[in-house]
């Protein structure tokens, strides 16, 4: 007798939903068996297997392990790590797999899976052949029982994989607070950290799948605002934060006041684009203009692709890209193994901080973010989420500005642009919208406003979440 899966849970790259209902012990059972059979077709026998501290990680781990032990495959367990920790074992050791228990930067009630292969990404097509096998029963076993070892000298090597890539004279003389959020990042900052220069402080700094001082979403503002509390109380030079599984980071700056994704991005390109000049330079469809013109100003070429892991790096991989960033604080370095992790990445913003020469509140003025809507999350089914967007492409105005399809639907003009896509993550729109300046970005938001309300669906909704009241004064004619 087969398994069906909650269809909700199949994201396009990844498992997400909220555990105890939508996502049981008995689904991480099933993804067990049904990956172990996708890695014996491919000749396949072993496979890492990580968590994160969420409160329903073991639960949800050991199921799995059973699924991929009762198939025959050979388990690393290693146990509570970081995704970052588990994506380099699985390189480093050359294992035909890995799986990483964690739902990332969802709320707690949320537990999820991730996929790693060897040398390509598991792509929406490949978790839909797992739910297939499942629901078709055609599970395979290798002719022996498999075996489950600790990965206790996976985790050192990954520790010390970190401590080689550390430059300890961009730590000297800083102080630095620290922000793991209650997450995995803590199985090993401390040990890190240890053996680092300079004077470091840390907070939320026990791990705890309740998240109990902040969400483990540090692309949020409010779950910066600890942090930039304590920076400033220590008058420390910065402060950096990672999400739930440390494959995010987040910076603010000596004045407590966050960078963006775009602008941490600027960063890090300074002194890539200074060692490799005219190399291109990657982010996603959600991108300020401030990357375009920032990455050209630094003598680079800038690239727009779809948002998420597996997207980034496919593209990276393909058009020879060596360093890229999400707005949500995820960079991919090709040096990486074009990997997301949060970690490698504050040790490159610190060596960044040594070729500007400046604060990073000074950097942060240098590329001032243009007026924006920040990320706003319009809930809504799938089913909606494709009907709209399908509408808005059938009634987009192409004769006053550029219309961008990699992912969802951008529309750009002189005066900004705005955004409209599917979360791949969560049940909502995502939704943002800029100007060069506030005329122009009360103009972007009227537009986007009457590209929804064209296609039938109600736009007058996102009144009030652009960070300002509409007036009549303030409703410009579109011209």
């Amino acid at each position: 007798m087969g398994h069906i899966f909650n269809k909700e849970i199949l994201k396009p790259g990844d498992i997400r939903g909220i555990y105890g209902t939508e996502l049981t012990a008995e689904d991480y059972y099933w993804f067990g068996r049904t990956f172990a059979t996708y890695l014996i077709t491919k000749n396949g026998i072993s496979c890492i297997v990580g968590r994160d501290g969420r409160l329903s990680s073991p639960e949800a781990s050991q199921a799995l392990i059973k699924g991929l032990v009762e198939s025959g495959i050979q388990v690393i367990d290693l146990g509570l790590v970081s995704s970052p920790c588990l994506y380099y074992s699985v390189s480093s050791l050359h294992a035909d797999g890995g799986l990483m228990v964690t739902a990332s930067h969802n709320p707690p009630a949320y537990n999820g899976l991730k996929f790693v292969l060897q040398g390509r990404n598991f792509l929406e097509k490949d978790i839909a052949g797992l739910a297939r096998t499942a629901a078709e029963d055609s599970c395979l076993q290798l002719q022996r029982q498999g075996t489950v070892t600790e990965g206790k000298r996976e985790k050192e090597a990954y520790l010390s994989h970190l401590l080689a890539e550390a430059d300890k004279k961009t730590f000297a003389g800083k102080r630095i607070v620290w922000d793991p959020g209650n997450g995995a990042a803590l199985f090993i900052l401390k040990s890190f950290l240890s053996q680092m220069p300079g004077d470091h402080y840390l907070i939320c700094d026990t791990i705890d799948g309740s998240f109990p001082n902040h969400a483990p979403d540090p692309s949020k503002p409010e779950n910066l605002v600890l942090l930039g509390k304590t920076v400033r109380g220590q008058q420390a030079n910065l402060g950096v934060a990672f999400d739930g599984d440390a494959d995010r980071i987040a910076i603010v700056d000596e004045d407590g006041q966050p960078l963006s994704g775009i602008q941490l991005l600027l960063l890090l390109a300074g002194p890539y684009l200074d060692r490799h000049p005219g190399y291109k330079v990657q982010s996603e469809v959600k991108a300020s203009r401030i990357f375009l013109d920032g990455i050209k100003e630094l003598g680079g070429i800038p690239l727009l692709t779809k948002v998420g892991r597996v997207n980034q790096q496919i593209h990276m991989r393909e058009t020879d890209v060596g360093l890229a960033a999400e707005t949500s604080g995820h960079v991919y370095f090709k040096e990486n193994n074009y990997e997301d992790d949060g970690l490698f990445a504050a040790l490159e913003v610190l060596k960044a901080l040594q070729f500007w020469h400046i604060s990073l509140s000074d950097f942060r003025k240098k590329y001032p973010m243009p007026i924006n809507s920040g990320e706003i999350r319009l809930p809504m089914q799938e089913k909606d989420r494709k009907i709209l967007l399908d509408s808005i492409r059938r009634h987009a105005d192409e004769t006053t500005g550029h219309l961008l399809l990699v992912d969802g639907i951008r529309w750009d003009n002189e005066k900004g642009f705005f955004l409209i896509r599917s979360s791949n993550t969560e049940p909502h729109m995502t939704i943002y919208a800029e100007g060069k300046d506030e005329v122009s970005y009360i103009w972007i938001c009227k537009k986007l406003i009457q590209s929804i309300n064209a296609t039938g669906y109600d736009g007058n909704v996102l009144y009030g979440k652009f960070g300002f009241q509409f007036s009549d004064h303030m409703k410009p004619k579109l011209t």
